[in-house]
This record gives structure tokens, C-alpha cells and sequence, in this order.
């Protein structure tokens, strides 16, 4: 049994850390449905898409414990606040269950806060309570602005921090230990670990939760979900140091 920060990792617990994300410009009805069944299979927290498919997706998940969930502005994070909270709104109404954003990045890059600020409370006011996830792209950011970037985002009180879209960089997990220690004691924002690509594997996953995060979000659910078992024979065989330093 793996053990980290108090939690037991099965893969019961990890599935239900996973956003399963799709969001590619070329899918077809069969394949959203694929991905469904997929989702139900393993039981994940939420499955992404495009606002396109978020009805469609929420029909194909009615009755089971997965959310539809949508990303909004996707990739750039360049449209009006007005036209992005006018979207969220949308997204409520349709069923989304979760909304993540892509932020502003020219306020960001202006060093705007006030703005990029005000953009993330009406977005937790439009979500009317259900989560949201202000997409950073940490790798577009300096560690000075990730900082300010996290800060914004606890004010807001967004209910997580996602470290990215996976679109141009994977994930790091000194990002995560980065918005972690920026985050005050009593912060009510928590940490999704996001990218997507060949690297997801169990233990990066495992990594991003030992580093600070609480959900990830990724397209490589099945996989990271399957090999624990061989990751925990694996690291069976290690011999650590100092027993803080094991995550088994």
C-alpha cells in the first residue's frame, strides 16, 4: 500500500482525483462516447470537453458520480471578460459541473491584478457553487508571477489552481510546490496538477500529489490507474535514506 500526505492511494481514490480531459478540435460523436464509457468505467471525478460537447457528455453521464465538466476560452484565455463569463453562465445552465478557464494573460503580463482578480470572482460568481479552475499555463509564467497569479486566484476563492492545459508544456511539480507555499494556511483554493502527453505515468501522478496538488487532470487516466499495482511492486524494492523520503 502507498501512503501519501495521510491518504491511501487504491485506484478507487485515484480515479476519483482525476479530471479526465479531452478537448481536441477533431472528435466525433463516437469517440465522446468512447471516452464516456471510459469515465464510468473507472469512475473519475469529472470528464472535459469543448463547450460543444458538455450537453452531450452530460446526458452520457447521467446517474453516475462522474461530472461534465468544460473548459471555457479555450486555449488563449484572450476573450472579454464579458464574453467569458457570459460563457460560464451558459455552461452552468447546461449542466457543467465544473468550469475551467484559461485566464488573462495580458493581464498577467501587465501586471494587472485588479483585473485578472475581478475576472476570477465573477467566474466563481457565475459558477453559482459548482467548482472552478482558473487554467495558469505555470509555463508561460515567471515563479514572480505564478506567485501573484496564485494570490489572485485565493482571493477569488476559486476552488482550484490548474497548473495548465497540457496544450504546449506538460505539468512540473515545482509548480505545484511553487502555488503551495504561496497559498496561506487557511486558503479555501486547492491545486490541480493538468497537462497531458506520453509523460503522464503513475508516478509523475503520484508525484503531483506528494508535492501539494488534489486532483490532476489528464487523457491517461486508464493508464495511471492500471499500472499502480507494477508501480508499487516496483518501488517495493527501493531502499530509502531517511524514511521521510519514501512514498511507500
Amino acid at each position: 500500500m502507498i501512503k501519501i500526505r495521510g491518504y491511501e492511494i487504491t485506484p478507487e481514490f485515484l480515479a476519483s482525483r482525476i479530471d479526465f480531459a479531452v478537448v481536441l478540435q477533431d472528435m466525433d460523436a463516437k469517440t465522446v462516447d468512447g471516452h464516456i464509457e471510459t469515465c464510468l468505467r473507472l469512475g473519475v471525478n469529472t470528464f472535459c470537453v469543448n463547450p460543444h460537447y458538455l450537453e452531450y457528455v452530460r446526458d452520457g453521464l447521467a446517474g453516475s458520480k462522474v461530472g461534465a465538466a468544460v473548459v471555457l476560452d479555450y486555449p488563449f484565455g484572450a476573450g472579454t471578460r464579458e464574453i467569458k463569463i457570459a460563457a460560464a453562465e451558459d455552461m452552468v445552465r447546461k449542466g457543467a459541473k465544473s468550469l475551467d478557464m484559461v485566464i488573462d494573460f495580458a493581464a498577467v503580463k501587465n501586471r494587472d491584478w485588479n483585473r485578472l482578480t475581478q475576472e476570477l470572482k465573477d467566474l466563481v460568481k457565475a459558477a453559482q457553487g459548482i467548482d472552478t479552475k482558473p487554467i495558469i499555463e505555470c509555463h508561460l509564467l515567471t515563479k514572480e508571477e505564478i506567485v501573484s497569479v496564485t494570490k489572485c486566484c485565493e482571493e477569488a476563492e476559486v476552488s482550484y489552481i490548474k497548473t495548465g492545459s497540457g496544450r504546449m508544456a506538460g505539468p512540473e511539480w515545482t509548480d505545484i510546490k511553487l502555488i503551495k507555499e504561496a497559498l496561506s494556511p487557511q486558503s479555501k483554493t486547492n491545486i490541480k496538477f493538468s497537462g497531458t502527453g506520453p509523460f503522464w505515468t503513475t508516478p509523475i501522478a503520484l508525484g503531483g500529489f506528494a508535492a501539494g496538488a488534489e486532483l490532476i487532470g489528464t487523457r491517461a487516466g486508464d493508464k495511471i490507474i492500471s499500472e499502480l499495482a507494477l508501480y508499487e511492486e516496483i518501488f517495493s524494492k527501493f531502499e530509502f535514506v531517511n524514511a521521510s523520503d519514501s512514498l511507500c
